[in-house]
């Protein structure tokens, strides 16, 4: 059983010392005596090595916007998705995450000054003329990983439960689930797991939960009437590949009920440019670091377009084959792609995220 994260040292600004987060994680790290300080993250942290950034959790002030536009990348056919930046980076240590050269402080941090966050939303959805959004956590971090210290489902599923015309998504490698169980989430928390083959996790994705155990996590929320989402993000290309996904995804349909998904995403390996040295040099027994990677017009290292397009048309043939109707989208790919691998497109982002709100927004 994977094992939960505490950090060593705790640090909190001074800004945030009377937040009602903020008691909620020093109640919950009694253990610890922290450590105050003023002024920016990244005057106080910056030469903290990664891994030992890992160790140490911050709570700080979120100073400018909390909710902005997933970037997407260059010549893609987006999904029209936004990211809500309530903390930054991840305890776990998966070889090819991102995180490792695009954020530029290593540690964990968790911003508490919630009510700011909250009026922010509430003023953009009252005056967006934008008929829904699809929000989510896990971008820069993992959304749940660190639930059993700040109890944040406790505060963002209530405020979504209310909410008409927006959805938040919970993406994680963990299992830390247990604070969603009682709350009233009117279906508009989707619980999602970010999995890859058994192979590859128990390879790759060092620190995270089993994938067995994470569908265990999947069916407990489920049975708590939430809505469920996966991203089988990076495939990853091996010899054994076919035999592997194929289990994976027999896997999540003998756990979830197709009706009880509201979308799955598949999207090749991508390393943005710097990744692939770094990660060379921290994890120099990952395999997929030395297959033959390209890189695309987003200057980011892929597969290249062949083996993508055979992983996306097996791989999605086999969600049709077990999952019915269940909505597919593609990450960061060209609408290309799209048509050849899935047998779709869309015309732009707005019809791909209304597309996938349907299930959402009923």
């Amino acid at each position: 059983m994977v094992k939960r994260y505490f950090p060593k040292k705790l640090f909190i600004e001074d800004a945030v010392r009377e937040e009602p987060l903020t008691q909620t994680v020093l109640k919950n790290l009694s253990y610890l005596s922290p450590e105050y300080f003023s002024g920016g993250v990244e005057d106080h942290f910056s030469k903290l090595s990664l891994k030992d950034g890992k160790e140490v959790l911050v709570l700080a002030q979120k100073r400018g916007r909390f909710l902005k536009a997933c970037p997407g990348s260059k010549d893609s056919l987006c999904c029209g998705y936004f990211i809500l930046e309530s903390q930054s980076n991840c305890n776990y240590d998966c070889t090819y995450c991102v995180l490792q050269s695009y954020l530029t402080s290593p540690p964990l941090i968790v911003y508490p000054n919630v009510q700011d966050m909250f009026n922010e939303l509430t003023g953009i959805f009252e005056t967006s003329p934008k008929i829904s959004f699809r929000i989510g956590t896990g971008e820069l971090s993992d959304s749940l990983s660190l639930d059993h210290i700040t109890e944040y489902t406790k505060i963002l599923t209530p405020f979504f439960a209310k909410q008409k015309r927006a959805c938040i998504e919970l993406k994680t490698k963990s299992t830390e689930i247990h604070n969603l169980k009682n709350l009233d989430h009117q279906k508009h928390t989707i619980v999602s797991w970010s999995l890859n083959t058994v192979r590859m996790a128990q390879k790759e994705e060092l620190k995270a939960a089993s994938i067995d155990e994470r569908m265990e996590a999947a069916r407990l929320c489920q049975d708590w009437g939430y809505p469920i989402s996966f991203h089988l993000e990076p495939l990853l290309y091996y010899p054994e590949w076919q035999e592997d996904y194929r289990e994976l995804i027999a896997k999540i349909f003998q756990v979830i009920r197709p009706e009880n998904i509201v979308w799955i995403s598949l999207g090749g390996l991508r390393l943005m440019e710097g990744l692939k040295d770094f990660a060379e040099e921290r994890f120099p027994k990952s395999s997929f670091l030395y297959e033959e990677l390209i890189p695309g017009s987003d200057k980011k290292l892929r597969y290249l377009k062949i083996i993508r397009l055979e992983m996306y048309r097996v791989i999605s043939h086999w969600i049709r084959e077990w999952g019915g109707k269940v909505p597919m989208y593609l990450c960061m790919e060209a609408s290309d792609l799209w048509r050849k691998g899935l047998g779709y497109d869309f015309e732009n982002a707005e019809k791909t995220d209304e597309y996938l709100g349907k299930r959402v927004f009923r």
